[in-house]
Parts: C-alpha cells; structure tokens; sequence
C-alpha cells in the first residue's frame, strides 16, 4: 500500500509540475514579443550598417539592451557613455564609415549652411573619429539618433520601453541634429515613412533563404538601392513595397516548408524502417 501511494505522489507531483511549467512557458511567451530593426547611414550615402531584421523582445526591455544584443550578435562595437544628462548614451559606432560617403540631394538643399560631397570626402580626412562614426564625426551636429514607429522620442534609448511590433531604426544624422532624418524641428526635411517596408524587408531577412528560393533576390536588391536613397520619393517607397512578398505569404511558405520537413523526416524513418526489418 505504501509503495502505492508513493506512486500516486510521484504521479500528482509530476503532474502539478507539468502544469506550473507549462503555465510558466506561456507566461514566459506572453511576455515576449518581436521588433523590427535597423542601424542606418543614408545621410552619408552609405546604405545600412544593419539591414532590417526582427529581434524578439522580453517584457520591459528597453532600447538600449535591444540596441546592445544586436551590436553582439552582428559583431559590431559601439561607444556607449552611460552618465551623460541623457543617460545612456549611444557616442558612436566603431569602424562603420566606408570613406566613399556622399551627401544626399535634400540635405544639400536644406537650410543653414548645410554639408556637400565637398565636406566629407576624402573621409579620413574630414571625418575627425574615422573609420568611426560618432558624434562630431564630421559637423558639429553629427550623431545617432533613434526613432520608434517613425517618432523620436524625447528620452534617452535607456528610458525608451520597447514593446511588441515596434519599427526601431537607429539612424546616423549630419546636419542639424536630426532634422537632415525628419524629426520635426523647424527647418527639418519632410521624408517618406519607412517603418512599413522595413518591416517588411526585416521579415524577409529572417527568412531570406527561403525568399530567394522563390525568386525575391532580384526584387530586393532593387527595393534595398530604392529605400538607402534618402532622394527617393513615396511613389518609389510604395512601389518597392509592392516589389517585396507579404507578411502573410511568407508565412504560408514557412508553414509549407515546415510541413515538408516534417513529411521528409516521415518517409525517411518509416525507409529506416523497412531497412531494419528486411535486414533483420
């Protein structure tokens, strides 16, 4: 009888662990979520440092530990001042100024004596942190700026919560402090809005294999040359969103390729099978 209710006990202990861990994972779950990112340098002419890609969060993370764990994981180094009236503080960004940097066309026109190609070539001499670009890099404006679903907040990426579908582009300004990026200031550039179509280029990198085997690479290539262009106009934007597959239908190919998978390894075990059987 006591090795009976011994039993029992082991039995209503798994069980309860089971359902406390089980409860934990979608607790754990719900608290996760995902963000799509960015690290630019349009103002220069330099494209991207990071593409946009996807980064899941945890609850309350800010931006600054997203920023942080994804200089980690592209294996760049970032100069960081964490007692500064901002607190944490994004200086710069190490080795990222390729030296063939040119000034976008809307930046020249801006207002109050803005920079030409004149003013950041040859790099290494115009540029006083080169190949670094950080504050001061090259006018006594430059630096990092950071806008979440196309807003600039008014805190530091340390008091910025990041929450679940958010567009987070880090985003190198020259001219202005940030009005050369759109931030609204008086005298700031209108730009058109690119949280949507780089959403969706980050949801096609996390699965970029798998969209140049549908025949994408061609398509991105021509979206990627159309969005680093700070000139390009919202009919060019819209129309290279409309060159990208959706949201939607590549998730459908990953269900499909999931599916496949999982048939595949089937068929291959039910063939270990018969083999095993035969050759017994």
């Amino acid at each position: 009888m006591k090795g009976k209710k011994a039993i029992k006990a082991l039995l209503l202990f798994a069980l309860m662990a089971a359902v406390f861990f089980g409860v934990d994972k979608k607790a754990q779950a719900a608290a996760e979520g995902t963000v799509y990112v960015a690290v630019e340098k349009f103002t220069i002419g330099q494209g991207y440092i990071v593409e946009p890609r996807e980064i899941t969060i945890s609850s309350g993370e800010r931006v600054s530990s997203v920023f942080e764990r994804l200089m980690d994981e592209e294996g760049l180094t970032a100069s960081i001042d964490l007692n500064s009236s901002y607190g944490w503080y994004l200086e710069g960004i190490k080795n990222v100024d390729t030296g063939d940097g040119h000034i976008p066309a809307c930046i020249q026109g801006m207002s109050d004596n803005p920079p030409t190609d004149a003013d950041i070539y040859p790099a290494s001499e115009k540029n006083i942190n080169y190949p670094d670009l950080e504050q001061f890099s090259y006018t006594t404006t430059s630096g990092w700026c950071y806008a979440v679903n196309n807003v600039f907040p008014s805190v530091g990426m340390g008091n910025y919560t990041a929450h679940d579908g958010d567009v987070i582009r880090f985003r190198f300004t020259i001219h202005g402090t940030g009005a050369d990026l759109g931030n609204g200031w008086p005298g700031s550039l209108t730009l058109p809005n690119l949280d949507q179509i780089t959403k969706r280029m980050a949801v096609f990198n996390a699965n970029r294999s798998l969209c140049f085997s549908k025949g994408y690479s061609e398509a991105y290539a021509e979206v990627l040359s159309v969005v680093i262009n700070m000139d390009s106009t919202n009919a060019q934007i819209d129309a290279a969103y409309e060159k990208l597959p959706t949201e939607t239908q590549i998730e459908t190919w990953v269900q499909e390729n999931e599916i496949l998978k999982q048939n595949q390894t089937a068929a291959q075990k039910a063939i270990n099978s018969i083999k095993a059987i035969s050759s017994s």
